[in-house]
């Protein structure tokens, strides 16, 4: 499901004005509920895109028909008030230094290390990243 989300980075609207994108699959204790997941981290032109909200549902809705309503999306945009002054996700212009150690953090979160993948495919990657071409950005 992950790569049909993937290739739709280059046609769907949801993604456009897309400049980057991180994934992270995961495998949480069966006990818990959660198997595999997938973190995602998105990174949108913000001379363009300005309501990340709004991006984050679009996306969760595209993942949802892309799995066929067997996965679900959940958004931390939605939850930002509860950051207070260390809100690391959302619009972050390049200028504003006092919030870059918190979207270190919120990055770093993606890439923990306490859910690993205790069986990995043969040729699967655990992370994913990669940036479009600058046509795409501005498109």
């Amino acid at each position: 499901h992950l790569d049909a989300l993937i290739t739709k980075h280059h046609r769907h609207p949801i993604f456009k004005h897309l400049i980057g994108y991180t994934y992270s699959v995961e495998q949480g204790d069966r006990n818990d509920g959660r198997g595999y997941h997938i973190h995602a981290a998105y990174f949108f032109n913000g001379n363009i895109v300005c309501r990340d909200v709004c991006k984050a549902t679009g996306i969760g809705k595209l993942w949802e028909e892309i799995t066929r309503r067997q996965g679900y999306a959940h958004s931390c945009n939605h939850d930002k008030d509860q950051y207070g002054d260390k809100l690391g996700i959302g619009q972050i212009h390049r200028d504003d230094q006092s919030r870059r150690p918190h979207t270190h953090y919120a990055m770093k979160y993606l890439v923990k290390d306490d859910q690993h993948l205790r069986l990995k495919p043969a040729g699967a990657r655990c992370l994913r990243k990669g940036t479009l071409s600058r046509f795409r950005r501005s498109a």
